[in-house]
């Protein structure tokens, strides 16, 4: 299929409707993700979310090519036969498929008995459920919560605690080590940053699944001091972005502190910077020696 063939989201909502319909095994199917959830903004590249709940789970993996009905696909994944040892009776199984249309289906069967188990967004949609077998979903909550006391400590820690593990990398000479920990690093600022906005603009904005709705919301400055910690594999640069990111940190976990009334370890911070101010000053010397 080319770009121009690609299905209406009308075409695929039907389809996904109709094969839980024909399949006397399945029971209900929901949908579930972004295409429920009315504060999403839509685009093409949005996944079709979707479970199935069905009596067994048997037949539909001892049939490989049932999953042919929904189109030509690209590429696939099985995330439940991808680790050691598979479940010899499994209760879910999910099928991530993407079709060369461009439209990903990630369908989850799961057992009814197994159903009241699975978790349950506060937006979904029942596409099929003849019998009423899907209870109303739970209350819709805020995009995000801010941090308990115990959550933004163990932020705190593991971005103080990890910072060294950057300079252990560069003084090395080991890039790929201190750019995997500037990542986790990083990690740790997309949270207080999540954090920042449930707090700034009250639980009205999130920075989502890998931060990936930051730019819609974070201010301009605040957005691209974030970007610039993603640099080259090159030792000045991954020491700038390191401090970069450790400035950003500190400004924002300081206010998160103060508006959620919580503790920030400024010990640990300003132990942590000046260990790296002192090591890249150090490093800086001993490589601009002749």
């Amino acid at each position: 299929m080319s770009a121009a063939a690609r299905r209406s989201d009308d075409a695929l909502r039907a389809l996904l409707c109709s094969v839980a319909a024909a399949d006397p095994r399945v029971r209900a199917a929901i949908l579930n993700g972004s295409r429920a959830d009315p504060r999403a903004v839509p685009d093409a590249f949005q996944d079709w979310d979707v479970v199935y709940v069905v009596d067994s789970l048997e037949p539909f993996l001892a049939d490989t090519d049932w999953v042919d009905c929904f189109g030509e696909r690209l590429i696939m994944q099985l995330p439940d036969a991808m680790d050691e040892p598979l479940d010899d009776d499994p209760e879910q199984f999910t099928w991530l498929m993407l079709f060369r249309d461009g439209h990903r289906i990630d369908l989850t069967l799961v057992t009814s008995d197994a159903f009241s188990e699975l978790p349950r967004e506060p937006y979904e949609q029942i596409l099929y459920d003849p019998s009423r077998l899907i209870p109303p979903a739970p209350p819709v909550t805020p995009y995000a919560q801010p941090p308990s006391a115990v959550a933004f400590q163990a932020c705190c820690n593991e971005f103080w605690w990890v910072v060294p593990y950057v300079v252990k990398g560069l003084w090395r000479d080991q890039p790929i080590y201190a750019q995997t920990h500037l990542a986790v690093v990083r990690d740790q600022l997309l949270l207080m940053c999540d954090w920042w906005l449930v707090l700034t603009e009250g639980n009205r904005r999130s920075g989502g699944k890998h931060g990936r709705d930051l730019g819609r919301w974070l201010p301009d400055t605040l957005w691209r001091t974030v970007c610039a910690s993603y640099v080259p594999v090159d030792a000045a640069a991954t020491w700038q972005a390191l401090e970069t990111v450790m400035a950003t940190f500190d400004v924002l976990a300081r206010e998160v502190a103060a508006r959620a009334e919580l503790i920030y370890p400024e010990d640990d911070a300003e132990r942590v910077w000046q260990y790296v101010r002192q090591q890249r000053a150090d490093f800086e010397r001993a490589n601009d020696a002749p």
